[in-house]
């Protein structure tokens, strides 16, 4: 879509971003001043025409750490379409295209630092801006996934523990008993070096080879059990244990990875589960993307009004099939309490 079809079909939606977001008509310069809005909604143009040219085809989700990480930016690049957001990402830019400059031999993909890359980092941002980049992407059949940032790895093992151990016990079974040929094998190794006069042949090398031919076998057979349903287990521990990536519980407001989701929902994109990789892949069915749809979905569910427990409960659904998958513990327990009160209520 072109710029004025662009603008033509916010138009109609300025009152609505201006109702729903009411903080950012407390900036200043305000975008209740018409000449602001028309400021705003260009830049939200100018990032869903550069969405069409992303030099991978791909947008990375997560929280503000991914546009401040150097690899993450070396590696993927900014958007950059109204120029950088943080002097940090600015600063990771600049050296980067020095060293490219400088023709420093590295193990980079040939991906531009800034303008079509696959980290938004925006000045001008406002949710409009955001929602033209889920747009833009959409439209533009790209993929989404989520980047972890380097505090989350050590909670995602803790999590993947967690599944293994207590959360699927066949999974547990089978680990447990690699664990046991592995200290076996252990063992008989330590004891084949602290005797070095054992013959190759010796029966005490044959069971070692033995062990060790088995416990290959049985690694195969547990690895290959850690499919997309064992990392679907594991992505659903880690969003319970890391709520706040999804909800500003302080704040209480929505985080922008929440708005983002709902967007890929509405949009015809299904998650693929795997190891420390949340990917969206977009169904051949998919729907035309439309910025009213959007923002009328974003109202049912009550993003103007902080509504927690109807945002976490659709978030859920749609990424785990269980609406109480990543909700609150306390929106859980509220519904079931209001539930037990309407049925007091008919009883009397």
């Amino acid at each position: 879509m072109n710029r004025i079809a662009f603008e033509m079909e916010i138009r109609p939606l300025w009152n609505h971003y201006r109702k729903d977001n009411k903080w950012v008509g407390k900036w200043d310069p305000s975008w209740n001043e018409d000449k602001v809005m028309e400021d705003f909604v260009a830049a939200a143009y100018n990032l869903y025409e550069a969405t069409s040219r992303n030099a991978l085809k791909l947008v990375l989700l997560g929280g503000t750490g991914i546009r401040l990480n150097k690899e993450l930016i070396a590696n993927f690049g900014v958007t950059g379409a109204n120029g950088i957001q943080d002097q940090a990402t600015e600063v990771h830019v600049t050296a980067e295209q020095q060293l490219r400059t400088e023709g420093t031999k590295r193990p980079v993909p040939s991906v531009p630092v800034v303008e079509v890359g696959s980290i938004l980092s925006e000045k001008n941002w406002t949710p409009l801006l955001n929602d033209a980049l889920i747009v833009g992407a959409a439209t533009a059949g790209q993929q989404f996934q989520i980047a972890l940032e380097n505090g989350y790895h050590h909670l995602w093992r803790d999590c993947e523990e967690f599944v293994q151990w207590k959360a699927d016990p066949a999974v547990r079974g089978e680990l447990e008993k690699l664990q046991r040929m592995n200290c076996a094998l252990d063992l008989l190794n330590r004891h084949i070096r602290h005797n070095p006069r054992l013959k190759k042949g010796s029966a005490t090398q044959c069971a070692r080879d033995k062990l060790s031919r088995d416990h290959a076998l049985q690694s195969s057979i547990f690895f290959n059990m850690r499919g997309a349903e064992f990392y679907k287990k594991v992505w659903q521990q880690f969003f319970y244990e890391n709520l706040g990536m999804l909800w500003d519980n302080k704040g209480r407001v929505p985080r922008v990875l929440a708005r983002e989701l709902i967007g890929l929902s509405l949009f015809g994109y299904k998650p693929e589960f795997k190891n420390m990789t949340l990917g969206f892949v977009k169904s051949k069915r998919a729907p035309q993307p439309k910025f009213a749809e959007y923002v009328k979905l974003l109202r049912e569910l009550g993003m103007e009004r902080n509504n927690r427990a109807g945002v976490m409960k659709y978030l859920s659904g749609y990424l785990f099939g269980d609406e109480s998958a990543v909700c609150f513990p306390e929106d859980r327990n509220f519904s079931k309490l209001k539930n037990r009160y309407l049925q007091n209520v008919a009883l009397l």
